[in-house]
Formats: C-alpha cells, structure tokens, sequence
C-alpha cells in the first residue's frame, strides 16, 4: 500500500485492486501524504476512531439481530439509537403555568379544608387511594409550606383554593391521572421523579430516579401569588437493598412516606406490575423456520422422541466452548413458552449439551482424513437446526 502510495501515476489495475473501500486505503491515498507535505508530520494521529466506530456502529447492533436481513436490522437499530440521543440531547422546556387539566373533581377553601376533607373521606365510593391522599394532604401541604419558610396558620386568613382535578399533561405528553373512575375503573399512575443531584446519596434511587403512586393532583390557587401546581405521592423503596432485581426488573414496595412533589419533577409516567403473573407451557413439538420438527415427547407413537440439534455458536464465543466449525451439538429435554403480563412471549428449550469424547484427533484420521472414526459420543445423529426462537408451535402437551 505504501509503494502504491508514492507512484505518481496509477493504472487502471492499481485501482481496481484497492477498490478504496476502506477508511484507512482512503486517507491514507487521498489525504495523508498531502497533509504531509502541507503542513509536516501528523502529530498524534490516528485511525482508531474508525475501529471504535464499527465496534459500536457493526459489531454491537450485530449481537442484538437474529442475523436475517442483516444490514436493515442494523441500519434500524442505529437509525433508533440516533434518535434517542438527538432527542435526550435536547433541552426540555419547563411546564408552564397554564398546565392542560382533565376534569375537576372537587373544590374548596382553606377555611373548611378540615370538614371537607372529613365528608371525602366517609365517602363509601371514593377509593382507598384516594381517602388516604385526602387523610396526608394538610399534613402533607404544611411540611411542604414549611419548606418553603410559610407556615399554613398564617395562610388561614388568606383566601386559599384547591382544586383536585382527574389528570393532567405531562411536559412529555404523556396523561397522569388520579382517578377514582376512569372507564369505570381506579387508576392512579405510578411516576418516576429525577431527584436532584445534591440529594441523590440522601435517597434509594435507582441511578437517581425514585418511584412514587400518584393519590391527588391538585391545582393551589393564592391571592396575589402564582398558582402551585402540585401532586400528593405516596414513595416506593425497593423490597431488598442486597438483591432489588427480579428478572431485570425492581422489586418495589410502598413505604408510610407521603409527600407533596411539583407536578414539574415529574419525569416521566411508568408502569408497575403489582405481581409478576409468569406462565410456563411445556410442549411436545415445535415447526422450526427450516420446517423441520423438533420434538421432546415422552411417547411418540408409543416411543420416546427427545430430538438432537445443531447450535450454531456467536463468532464472538465461538473459542469458549469446544466445537466443530462453530457449531454445538445438544438434546433437547423441554419445550418451553414463557408467557409473562406485559412483556412478549419467551420460545425457549431446554438442552443437554454434548461434548467431544477425545480432544486428541485419532492417527487413522490424520493418515485419512475422510475415514470415519467410530466415536458414539461424538457420532451425535444432527436431527433438527434450531435457529427461529418464534415459530409455529403446535397443540400444547402439558
């Protein structure tokens, strides 16, 4: 390459060998060598910055793929990835004043909060998150009065309202809601609130993120101050600090901590499953994509069948384990579908691996190479290729 470099001229066969379809053949070709002569030695250069580019633009996104369409699989995950980083990258304006409203379900003054609050609570068709929000919310608005050096008795005299409305708009777009019937159903939303840098060693959070049940959304409106934009949270901690992850996902619970939070740290809406619903189901057989049947059945046709299948291992693992070519051989034991509430289903098997009864090639085989070695552990009959982890599954055998 670098003789080729210094010709002056280059023939049309110089050319169409390189092809100059890498980054390295270009620069060096087309930009280096006059860089050089311009302006002398390139101080610290370097071409590793296109190794790590196809380390986190080829290689990573390849690992994700079921190697089937390849280059629009990986084109669409660095297409997504881009868009996430563009998005996060930007500036998220704070929520305005005039916050969008859902519908207002109660109104009332600071002067008879006390016996309002007492008429919500005997309500016999209000919910229980919604009686408890009622029960911490004076509590709740003096602490955080407090914080802000404003004591509530001295605001009995002032002309105070509050409005508990069903949901409200998000800076994200998304809905929050605290509604005692929504489509003739409870629902009161689950938020996750980015809590401030200063405090995050004051708090378990989840790299600074805590998890609180929305009970109330409430609007404060004072004379001659800005309105308060405010929301009554009951906190989740996690259920164990040594292991708070069950299936990649956080084991919460509600703790006895209730607080009054600005609709505005809210940073975004979140899902909690209050119990992880996981089904398995065990079958007899699956259609594979090559439309081989791979079977663990324990009387087929009066016999049992538990077929043997051919793994063809990750380039990137293929020296950790002992192969042939790259590929693993295994019996399939259980066919498996894990249903869980929320999530897609799971196509699994169960296998027992095979290994090479001798690493040491036999001397018959090295002085033929095509003769076959009687080995019954390594002579494994190759019945199913198992590659499509979505197929067509048959009638369940449980």
């Amino acid at each position: 390459m670098y003789l080729l470099s210094r010709k002056e001229n280059y023939e049309e066969s110089d050319i169409t060998r390189l092809q100059l379809q890498f980054p390295k053949l270009h620069l060096w070709m087309f930009h280096i060598c006059s860089s050089i002569r311009e302006f002398g030695a390139i101080n610290g250069y370097t071409t590793e910055t296109y190794e790590s580019l196809h380390k986190d633009y080829v290689k990573k996104p390849y690992k994700l793929i079921n190697k089937k369409e390849i280059e629009k699989q990986i084109m669409k995950i660095i297409r997504r990835k881009a868009i996430i980083t563009e998005s996060s990258s930007k500036e998220i304006p704070k929520t305005p004043i005039a916050l969008k409203y859902s519908k207002k379900l109660y109104e009332f003054c600071i002067q008879n909060a006390e016996i309002y609050i007492q008429t919500r609570m005997n309500d016999p068709d209000l919910e229980k998150e919604m009686k408890l929000g009622f029960e911490k919310f004076l509590k709740c608005l003096d602490t955080y009065l407090n914080f802000y050096n404003q004591k509530l008795s001295e605001h009995e005299e002032i002309d105070i309202k509050f409005r508990i409305y069903s949901g409200v708009m998000l800076k994200y777009g998304a809905k929050m809601r605290a509604n005692n019937k929504f489509h003739k159903r409870p629902i009161f939303s689950n938020i996750a609130v980015k809590m401030n840098p200063d405090e995050i060693f004051e708090y378990t959070s989840d790299n600074g993120v805590c998890f609180a049940q929305v009970l109330l959304i409430i609007e404060i409106i004072m004379n001659y101050e800005e309105l308060m934009h405010l929301t009554l949270v009951q906190w989740y901690d996690f259920k164990s600090s040594v292991n708070p992850y069950l299936y990649e996902y956080l084991l919460l619970e509600k703790t006895n901590i209730f607080n009054l939070i600005e609709i505005e740290a809210i940073n975004d809406i979140i899902h909690i499953i209050s119990q992880i619903d996981i089904k398995f189901r065990i079958y007899s057989g699956v259609m594979l994509k090559y439309g081989a049947k791979m079977r663990a059945n324990n009387k087929f046709h009066k016999r049992p069948i538990f077929s043997n299948i051919a793994v063809k291992m990750n380039p990137d693992e293929i020296f950790e384990y002992t192969s042939d070519n790259g590929v693993c051989f295994a019996q399939v034991l259980l066919i498996i579908e894990i249903i869980m509430n929320y999530e897609e289903l799971m196509h699994l098997t169960l296998v027992q691996w095979y290994d090479f009864k001798s690493s040491i090639i036999p001397a018959a085989q090295i002085q033929n190479p095509n003769a076959e070695i009687p080995n019954p552990k390594s002579q494994i009959i190759i019945s199913i290729f198992c590659r499509n982890p979505k197929s067509q599954i048959p009638n369940p055998k449980y």
